[in-house]
């Protein structure tokens, strides 16, 4: 009678462990709970400088909602120009994006462009927490919108990986063309 009561306690035990793996790899690997989130929000100013630019300061908000630290090593930030354009530019540019099925991006004429990149440890955002990036462009006067493009990279990205290639947020920004007297 013990050796049946010692097999189906081995047997409970192993089927405990078992179920356990499988939940444990479920709910890893469906809810990704390993697998490094950031959300990216941007707030945009600006102020004439001197007669003919206007200063435009964005922040970048990095929200980790994971649950795990994620690493920044590489950013990019980009200033494009939307207005003005002239009608034969906004055309050929509406003709080279929507004349085939591959990219429906618009790529508007980039204004400025900021490569930045952090050292071993120098950005890590920890789970729930935010951390605010602040850049700056400069562009000229008669600019009165511009779109403000950042991408963060993943350096825990690897090719054939699940885990995200990297995050951006694009915002649009209207100036105003108000000048000082």
């Amino acid at each position: 009678m013990m050796e049946i009561i010692t097999s189906i306690e081995s047997v409970v035990t192993i089927l405990a462990i078992v179920l356990a793996g499988a939940y444990a790899i479920f709910k890893l690997g469906v809810f990704r709970d390993l697998k490094p989130h950031l959300t990216i929000s941007q707030s945009v100013s600006h102020r004439f400088v001197g007669k003919k630019y206007v200063h435009l300061a964005v922040t970048a908000h990095l929200h980790n909602s994971s649950k795990v630290a994620i690493e920044i090593k590489h950013a990019k930030f980009r200033a494009q120009l939307i207005s003005p354009l002239v009608d034969e530019e906004v055309e050929r540019m509406y003709e080279e994006t929507f004349s085939d099925d591959e990219d429906e991006r618009i790529w508007w004429p980039t204004l400025e462009e900021i490569d930045k990149s952090w050292g071993d440890g120098e950005l890590i955002v920890e789970p729930n927490e935010t951390h605010a990036e602040t850049y700056e462009f400069i562009v000229g006067v008669d600019t009165k919108t511009v779109m403000i493009y950042a991408y963060f990279h993943n350096p825990r990205h690897k090719p054939d990986s699940r885990v995200a290639e990297g995050w951006d947020a694009t915002t649009v920004y209207d100036l105003v063309t108000e000048r000082r007297r």
